[in-house]
């Protein structure tokens, strides 16, 4: 973490943000996803979605691309997805890859 730090100390925050992938778990880690919350920075979070450990930010994120129609996104990540906003983007989206049986067991509910 020692490393990290240094590096936000010395404003090369950009190096940090280019390898968010690869930090440990922590508070750091935390603390620049927060700042991308705060400055909506949705590049940034799209791009590192999956080392997020929240749960509760994935969902959010997931809620934005959806409402901004980023089906490229929402394809990537179509397993994450809540059960009725899937069918709803399988509706609006023709270019959602769903499976025609997960679309069929999704409009049976």
């Amino acid at each position: 973490m020692r490393f990290w730090m240094l590096n936000i100390r010395n404003g090369n925050k950009e190096f940090v943000y280019i390898n968010f992938k690869i930090m440990e778990k922590g508070e750091l880690k935390q603390t620049v996803v927060n700042e991308h919350v705060k400055e909506k920075n949705m590049e940034f979070l799209y791009r590192n979605y999956e080392y997020i450990d929240d749960d509760e930010l994935k969902n959010q994120i997931i809620k934005y691309a959806f409402r901004e129609e980023n089906v490229e996104f929402l394809n990537e990540h179509l397993t994450d997805m809540p059960k009725d906003m899937k069918l709803e983007a399988a509706i609006k989206f023709k270019n959602l890859k769903i499976s025609k049986e997960e679309l069929a067991l999704l409009m049976k509910r």
